[in-house]
């Protein structure tokens, strides 16, 4: 019996604990991460910019089609920044953006929409 000799049946552990966190879509963030962050939090500052300027045009009753439609952007990028996020700082601007839009497109529908 070889002492040093290594066991065939035990298992090893990876030289580095687990690198690649999986996202939605394919997305890879293993190979540039910070550019990966900075991406989503422009994308969540912009979906925070949009509802509330879509939230502010609601209000507007002759800016309804203009509300309606960044309403409509805004909640449609705050649905996939909310996927994609990896921090609870970006899912609360999130959140409060898209907020803000479903509000401001709510309004532009009842102000008359896209008419």
């Amino acid at each position: 019996m070889n002492e040093s000799a290594p066991d065939a049946g035990a298992s090893s552990a990876p030289a580095a604990p687990y690198t690649h966190t999986p996202a939605l879509l394919g997305h890879s963030r293993a190979e540039t991460p910070a550019l990966h962050h900075r991406v989503h939090q422009v994308l969540t500052l912009v979906t925070f910019v949009v509802g509330c300027v879509a939230f502010g045009l609601g209000v507007v009753v002759s800016a309804h089609a203009a509300a309606t439609v960044l309403g409509i952007v805004g909640v449609a990028l705050g649905l996939y920044c909310q996927l994609t996020s990896e921090s609870t700082g970006q899912r609360w601007f999130d959140v409060i953006g898209m907020g803000a839009a479903a509000v401001g497109m709510g309004l532009g529908f009842g102000h008359g929409g896209f008419s």
